[in-house]
């Protein structure tokens, strides 16, 4: 049967959501991963300007599918499959994976804490010392999906001119912030209470982009090079008014827009293999993400930090290709038979 047009556009737009999703998960090991071929000033701050994209690209991609919720007519059951269904896609895969790199963490002094104090720290990491390292960003994230179904009644119910004034004055709120208190004027900015504050901001604006920006995309890619240029200018001429500068400083914003919508419109992909190579590195992006650290740690002490780009390559591919295998065998052997205990 020849698929409607309707479903081949939804595809089309799938596999470029899963490209966004895996360059988002190679940008996360290459900026973890030390350039230690180069003294280059220049490339080593190209490095993270370019790689911590990565951050608000997920954000924004997380954005662009858990904002569009809309309950049917049954209210109660709309929202208890929407739980459900983030309960045993992302609450079930972050505890088990939580687990399991505590225990890999940490074996070696459970004969020390004995079980309460060790089983303590487990909850401990969990609830709170995760957020210390490279699982940080899933803390933002729970909050913004269990709100997501009220935010998106919101934004459902807004004009697209009433959106665009809600995304100018977010746009307004971290300029005034972070580009004229902080980093001109070096005081700290104490006004709060602005309900789009920090990553929640690119939760949004994923939706923003997929609602907004159609045909026009040319413009914000452009907006967003000459962004990446002016926060490398900043970066190296004004090294100490730069908070902020790799996250939510603004002129970093375009720039990450810029990036999403080049890869998300431009680099439109039309091979079948490589179509299915990103839906399966995508479908796995999320347990390559929560055990690249470990993985990328035992490698860089096998093989020492890289010296040369050919060698800096080759220890991010091992790195995907080791982390890619574990998650391949953890998702299948032990999340999935625990996921399928959930009905709903």
């Amino acid at each position: 049967m020849v698929p409607k047009r309707d479903d081949i556009v939804i595809n089309n737009r799938e596999t470029q959501s899963d490209f966004v999703r895996v360059v988002a998960m190679l940008f996360v090991i290459c900026v973890h991963l030390p350039f230690g071929f180069t003294d280059n000033p220049l490339i080593l701050i190209a490095q993270p300007a370019i790689f911590f994209t990565c951050n608000g690209m997920f954000y924004m991609l997380s954005g662009k599918f858990n904002l569009r919720f809309q309950p049917s007519d049954d209210l109660i059951s709309s929202y208890k499959i929407y739980y459900l269904k983030k309960f045993k896609n992302i609450l079930i895969p972050y505890f088990l994976y939580s687990i399991i790199l505590y225990m890999y963490s940490n074996w070696h002094i459970y004969s020390e804490l004995g079980l309460k104090k060790y089983m303590y720290g487990l909850v401990n990491a969990f609830f709170s010392a995760n957020a210390n390292g490279h699982i940080w960003f899933m803390y933002p994230l729970i909050g913004m999906l269990i709100g997501a179904p009220f935010l998106a009644k919101m934004l459902w119910s807004l004009s697209d001119q009433e959106l665009k004034i809600l995304v100018v004055i977010a746009l307004l709120w971290n300029f005034v912030g972070i580009i004229i208190v902080r980093n001109i004027f070096m005081i700290s900015y104490s006004y709060s209470g602005w309900f789009l504050n920090e990553w929640l901001f690119y939760f949004i604006l994923g939706y923003c982009c997929d609602r907004l920006i159609d045909k026009k995309s040319g413009i914000y890619i452009i907006l967003g090079f000459i962004a990446m240029l002016l926060t490398l200018f900043q970066k190296v001429y004004f090294d100490n008014r730069s908070q902020y500068i790799f996250d939510i400083s603004p002129i970093y914003t375009f720039a990450i827009i810029g990036i999403y919508l080049f890869i998300e419109r431009k680099c439109i992909v039309k091979n079948k293999k490589f179509k299915l190579i990103l839906s399966f590195l995508s479908k796995y992006s999320f347990g390559i993400y929560m055990l690249h650290m470990n993985i990328l740690n035992f490698v860089t002490g096998k093989m020492g930090n890289a010296d040369g780009i050919v060698k800096w390559m080759i220890e991010v591919a091992i790195i995907l290709a080791i982390s890619l295998a574990l998650t391949f065998i953890i998702d299948n052997c032990i999340i999935k038979p625990i996921k399928k205990l959930i009905i709903i």
